[in-house]
């Protein structure tokens, strides 16, 4: 992590959700961890791939939000008999946006204010929109939605307090 959103950095975090998700939905994944109820270590005879969830995660890619739809997988614990979904180690639960990135962004609010950190230049931080394929076809008086400054006060906050 260089304090820079790097576009290479970016499609790689894209490819490993689309490369999860696929395997999730294949159900050719093996749970490596422990139970977090009853803290079991994983085991082939002790876990099972009950079903996957369906989530969506945004990753930032050159200036822009993109929304990319993962399924992570959920695994039943045999010991306890609940239910638990394996998150990535570059995802929070709870977080639609990639630890890496959001670790670049409160990084760079220590060298300039909030409202600057999510602005790419001289332009904001817009969110992909479907309807939006090229600059001649959009709409000013739309308004896109944008990458908040708050956004980043609210993670530095999660990340204080863990």
């Amino acid at each position: 992590m260089n304090g820079k959103l790097d576009s290479t950095e970016a499609s790689s975090l894209i490819m490993g959700l689309k490369r999860f998700s696929y395997m999730a939905r294949l159900r050719n994944i093996e749970f490596e961890g422990r139970c977090p109820y009853c803290g079991m270590e994983s085991n082939a005879d002790h876990f099972r791939q009950h079903a996957y969830r369906l989530r969506i995660f945004y990753v930032i890619f050159k200036g822009l939000v993109y929304k990319i739809n993962a399924a992570l997988p959920r695994w039943k614990c045999l010991l306890c008999s609940k239910t638990f979904t394996e998150y990535p180690n570059y995802i929070l639960p709870r977080k639609r946006y990639t630890l890496p990135q959001i670790k670049i962004l409160i990084g760079n609010t220590a060298k300039t204010s909030y409202r600057r950190t999510v602005m790419i230049g001289a332009a904001p931080i817009f969110y992909n929109h479907e309807a939006v394929e090229t600059t001649d076809s959009i709409d000013e008086s739309k308004s896109l939605p944008i990458l908040s400054h708050t956004s980043l006060y609210r993670w530095k906050q999660f990340f204080t307090l863990s």
